[in-house]
């Protein structure tokens, strides 16, 4: 009797305990699946909070004043045998470089909108030459010799003037122009030789001078923008060119995207209207929670036009995580075998892309990887010294940008960029009549436009906003993790009670269940 009662016992609290156990590891299930959900939400809004680009913000001061290192470095293709390569030889190059600058950026912010959503500011890029990260033995004042660009754009647009005239009526033109400007023009090289620092950013020239004062010229409509030939600006800013752009606080997905560049909103110099459009931001950050499966959009001043970046894997920098986004193969592919790159006038060899539309005037100047990397191998025919296998350095050629996802901060950067001039042998000008090929894209020099995360930029990041988003990561899963172990032993254990009642309720029966005697033969 002891016995059937305590089974009794026993029996009723596994039935009790079984239910009490099954709900409560349903309920820790339910909160493993709800943590992660709040507390991704609850995170996504402390992050959106924190990089809006409103005064008060941190990412609102580094947009004004960024504390990540700039660099803009130069590596020109110094030619050796000028005069020889005029007079039909093949070009020696070599390489000089790099020829460093840091570069001290700043952003005025003029206006915010009324409701917080458009942000608008004029910018200020100053750079200093310096010679600790520039090559050793390099200076400023080294003498370069490159292609003589105001001659060959000179006659670009001499033979461009009229594209459809015979050949008689061209060398009318041409002999006119050079009537007109001797004797610079009969004596102007195809090549010349300037200090570094002026090929760098501005220098004059004779021929530029004239062609800036000359009446015909500015009768046609013709004239040039400035009596000296601009390669980039230092210490600019101009307040009557206002860029506007989205600050995140109605849709962080949007921050940065610009709505308007050097105060226009649709930059007008490419031939198919998307082409047009100023898409993405200006690549030093993006939206906050970046993915692998994204593909996120840079809008770079130097060639004036947007670029798609697409992930191609994960990197760490002093123990920060980032995913790595490049420039793809198909964005050097010629019109001829990608048509949608008919839109950017990209009618050339692969691996070049079209960048003339952005000088004023016109110069047939194109953009390639350092060395023609990953372009038609003909490009690199017929020119000594340049890389006869550029892929082999391709982590020093390829432009990346590696993004902290969280914040969607860019921790590094590397935009690099190689200008090459078109030269076409033509017998209207004596300085182009002789030159080996038909057709040559001269390389002039490789701009690396580049950051580097610091300790001092991590911990910026991790004392706004980082550690505590890491850190509410952990606990996170934490949570997730304890909870999840906590329903796996209450399902156990309501198994196993439920298991012992269906047995107790076995014996019971047994137990309970009359014996009949059997029946005794007389």
């Amino acid at each position: 009797n002891v016995l059937i009662f305590s089974m009794h016992r026993f029996s009723y609290c596994c039935g009790f305990c079984f239910p009490i156990l099954l709900l409560l590891g349903a309920t820790c299930v339910v909160l493993a699946i709800l943590v992660p959900i709040l507390g991704t939400r609850l995170t996504r809004s402390q992050v959106s909070e924190r990089v809006t680009l409103l005064p008060g913000h941190p990412t609102f001061d580094q947009f004004c004043n960024p504390t990540l290192p700039l660099w803009k470095s130069i590596y020109f293709f110094n030619i050796t045998n000028p005069q020889e390569f005029q007079d039909g030889q093949m070009p020696i190059v070599e390489v000089k470089g790099p020829y460093s600058y840091r570069e001290k950026r700043t952003k005025f912010v003029k206006d915010i909108s009324s409701d917080g959503t458009k942000l608008t500011y004029t910018q200020q890029r100053i750079f200093h030459f310096d010679a600790a990260d520039s090559a050793a033995g390099l200076s400023e004042n080294d003498v370069i010799c490159t292609i003589n660009l105001p001659l060959v754009g000179t006659i670009a647009q001499i033979e461009n003037f009229f594209p459809n005239a015979s050949s008689v009526l061209k060398q009318f033109v041409a002999d006119f122009f050079l009537e007109q400007f001797a004797p610079i023009s009969i004596y102007t090289q195809l090549y010349t030789c300037h200090h570094a620092t002026e090929l760098v950013w501005n220098y004059t020239d004779p021929l530029v001078q004239l062609l800036y004062s000359n009446i015909v010229l500015k009768f046609l409509h013709k004239t040039l923008p400035q009596p000296y030939i601009q390669i980039q600006l230092n210490n600019s800013v101009n307040d009557t060119q206002h860029s506007i752009i989205y600050t995140g606080s109605d849709d962080i997905e949007r921050i940065g995207q610009y709505i308007q560049w050097n105060g226009v909103t649709r930059l007008g110099i490419w031939p198919l209207e998307d082409a047009n459009y100023i898409n993405g931001t200006e690549g030093l950050f993006f939206h906050p929670y970046v993915t692998e499966d994204e593909v996120l959009q840079v809008f770079l001043q130097d060639t004036v036009r947007s670029f798609d970046i697409t992930y191609v894997g994960r990197v760490d920098h002093l123990g920060l995580n980032a995913l790595r986004f490049e420039l793809p193969n198909t964005t050097f592919e010629s019109a001829f075998t990608r048509s949608e790159n008919a839109k950017w006038s990209s009618w050339c060899p692969d691996g070049l892309i079209y960048l003339g539309v952005t000088q004023d005037p016109v110069v047939p100047i194109f953009g390639s990887k350092p060395h023609f990397m990953d372009g038609d191998p003909s490009l690199r025919w017929n020119i000594v010294g340049i890389d006869p296998d550029p892929g082999v350095n391709r982590s020093h050629y390829d432009t990346c940008v590696d993004v902290e996802p969280t914040t969607g901060v860019n921790i590094q950067v590397q935009n690099i960029l190689q200008l090459n001039i078109q030269l076409n042998r033509t017998s209207l000008f004596p300085q182009m009549k002789n030159l080996i090929q038909e057709t040559t894209y001269f390389p002039i020099m490789y701009i690396s436009e580049h950051a580097e995360l610091t300790e001092d930029f991590k911990s910026f990041l991790e004392d706004h906003g980082l550690r505590e988003i890491q850190t509410a990561y952990i606990i996170e899963w934490f949570a997730v993790a304890l909870f999840s172990l906590m329903a796996l032993v209450f399902f156990v254990i309501s198994l196993v009670s439920c298991v012992w009642f269906v047995q107790l309720r076995k014996l019971q029966d047994n137990e309970t269940t009359p014996v009949v005697p059997s029946t005794i033969q007389n």
